[in-house]
């Protein structure tokens, strides 16, 4: 196929807001569709040179397969390998174990799957994972995988039976995405099926180009193709829904781009500019290298002030060295023929994934560290994630027995599911018959006439009208069945507004004692300088945190329907403890408890004279 400088510098266009979303540039919020946009041309340039390829009967699955291991391996496997003495150095066993697990995913192309299992792209702590952005390589992979058998078993039947066969999963994929959005986010977001559409429209372009010989090139259809990219980049962030129906602003922008803005056109000269095309050549590389130089920068306490453009301009220097001397001569069958190939491939695969085995199997080299830290050393976000919530979803919406203990019903988001785990973990479950029920904090743990349309961000309307919330009958008929009602989140500002309005409407329906528990954090944990301090001194260590939305639900709810939670913890000084008196730690993420933690809370909650004096009455 005939070589297109403009969809060069699209890469380039593509690939700089995924960097600077990345590196916490405010104004590129919605950097992460570079990737969408990838995922487009992606599919247009490999179906191009499949179909051009099956024309002259040249296709075949060999070479299309090795054109595609000598372009993604070489490069990919030179990244990791760097990465290794980073990981060794600067990495927490536990992290270092989660680290070798992503090393075996990406080997095999399934590093969305682990990714998808392990946490949410947008959450803080995915920031510190070297490889988090290989799972759009594994997307594309998974999707190379079928697409040219596709081609292989429908080309006999002609043209019309292809399209009409991808124009159906196009469909499909796009329609399980805008499902998929609402009620399983996280699959929706890292999985190919339902991001195979946006490599399937590239395809489309494919053969729209190749088999419409009186197309031409159009002003204003390209340069609305640009502005839907660049809108998109500037007006999504991280609330955006992507992929769904959001996701054809910059997944439409490129196809016409693509259709329409090859050369004469101004978006032809001003994507061709050797600048953005020089870009576009080291994308690839430029995409391997900056989320490793970001996360290990994180992970050393140094990505402030100028360090994150200091480390964009390495990613680019590194992309240009890796372009250069990997990227370009394993390309070449001429100069690296396949016999030199395999063996070099072979050699780095054996080394990157004999580091991530000797990692699994000693927990991420945990022996390097004295017993008392090893806790602190392999503490795993993702178990400690999933310990959080298991109680809580076990007897969601339980039914109360009717000459049991006290009824307690807790509604709640995960701050929830630590209140759950706090009576549980300090014994003192076995003073209530326990129900609850889950909001997630971006609804609002709140009970409205008029419903939450009008307050929630916008991007989450219909997932929290998908939910419910209070217009559960289930819900309506524990909340008059219980005893006492505790609505426990991590409150925002407009929550705390309208919460008065909202204990109004549920004292309407329920006699139940109402309680407000405030919500509470401990800063920053940072699990190196905590491995740092003699045992002995783990109990004394304190942090002064205040929440301001805690003061302001002091304002506006009765002292007798209110618990301060950070208070409780820390004291009237804000002075909150790390580690509990027997030295061992609350929060693993800075808001959430550890069993330890829960346990600490639990004591102190049923001191509290609000719920102790309930248990005495009862």
């Amino acid at each position: 196929m005939d070589y297109r400088r403009e969809i060069d510098g699209l890469r380039a266009i593509a690939v700089v807001p995924v960097i600077l979303f990345h590196a916490d540039f405010a104004s590129f919020g919605g950097g992460f569709v570079g990737v969408d946009v990838f995922f487009v041309i992606s599919g247009y340039l490999i179906t191009s040179i499949i179909l051009r390829e099956k024309e002259n009967g040249s296709f075949s699955l060999k070479n299309f397969y090795e054109r595609r291991a000598r372009r993604i391996l070489p490069a990919l496997f030179c990244v990791i390998l760097f990465t290794l003495p980073f990981a060794w150095f600067l990495m927490l066993p536990g992290q270092l174990k989660s680290f070798a697990m992503s090393i075996a995913a990406v080997s095999v192309f399934a590093s969305n799957v682990l990714f998808w299992r392990e946490s949410n792209y947008f959450d803080p702590i995915t920031e510190e994972k070297p490889l988090l952005h290989t799972w759009s390589l594994a997307v594309e992979e998974q999707y190379y995988v079928v697409f040219p058998l596709l081609i292989i078993l429908l080309w006999p039947f002609g043209r019309r039976w292809l399209l009409a066969v991808i124009g159906l999963g196009i469909a499909l994929s796009l329609g399980l995405a805008e499902w998929g959005w609402r009620y399983q986010a996280q699959a929706n977001f890292f999985l190919a099926p339902t991001r195979a559409w946006e490599l399937l429209i590239g395809s489309v372009c494919a053969f729209y180009l190749l088999y419409r010989t009186e197309h031409k090139s159009n002003q204003w259809f390209s340069l609305l193709g640009m502005g839907l990219i660049v809108s998109a980049i500037f007006m999504f962030d991280k609330q955006t829904p992507i992929p769904s129906l959001w996701g054809l602003m910059p997944v439409l922008g490129t196809v016409l781009v693509i259709l329409y803005g090859s050369a004469g056109t101004v978006t032809a000269r001003f994507l061709s500019l050797p600048l953005l095309v020089g870009l576009g050549l080291i994308s690839y590389s430029a995409y391997l290298w900056h989320q490793p130089l970001f996360a290990f920068a994180r992970i050393a306490g140094e990505f402030e002030h100028g360090v994150p453009l200091i480390l964009i301009g390495l990613s680019f220097a590194f992309a240009w060295l890796t372009w250069r001397f990997v990227e370009v001569p394993f390309r070449n069958r001429n100069l690296i023929g396949l016999k030199r190939f395999l063996p070099a491939f072979i050699a780095a695969y054996v080394a990157v994934n004999g580091f991530a085995l000797a990692s699994v199997a000693t927990s991420g080299f945990v022996g390097r560290y004295a017993p008392e830290d090893r806790f602190l050393a392999t503490l795993d976000p993702s178990e400690q994630g999933s310990y959080v919530m298991r109680r809580f979803g076990q007897i969601t919406l339980k039914e109360f027995v009717p000459d049991g203990a006290l009824k307690l019903l807790i509604i709640g988001d995960s701050f929830g599911e630590d209140v759950v785990n706090a009576l549980y973990e300090s014994g003192n479950d076995q003073y209530f018959q326990l129900s609850t029920f889950s909001i997630p904090v971006i609804c609002g743990n709140l009970y409205l006439e008029e419903g939450l349309s009008s307050n929630v961000h916008p991007s989450h309307v219909s997932r929290c009208s998908n939910d419910g919330g209070y217009d559960n009958m289930q819900l309506r008929q524990r909340m008059v069945d219980a005893d006492v009602i505790w609505l426990v989140s991590s409150w925002k500002r407009w929550q705390a507004e309208l919460l008065p309005r909202s204990l109004e409407n549920i004292r309407k329906i329920t006699d139940a004692k109402l309680l407000v528990l405030g919500t509470k954090t401990f800063g920053k944990i940072d699990f190196k300088s905590l491995i740092d301090l003699d045992v002995s001194e783990r109990s004394e260590l304190r942090k002064s945190v205040r929440v301001d939305v805690n003061d302001m639900l002091r304002d506006v709810i009765a002292q007798d329907s209110f618990i301060d939670t950070q208070s409780l913890l820390c004291g009237a000084n804000y002075s909150c403890p790390v580690f509990t008196p027997e030295s061992e730690l609350i929060s693993f993420d800075g808001g959430h408890l550890t069993k330890a933690g829960a346990r600490f809370l639990g004591r102190k909650l049923i001191a509290h004279p609000l719920i102790a004096t309930d248990i005495v009455r009862e």
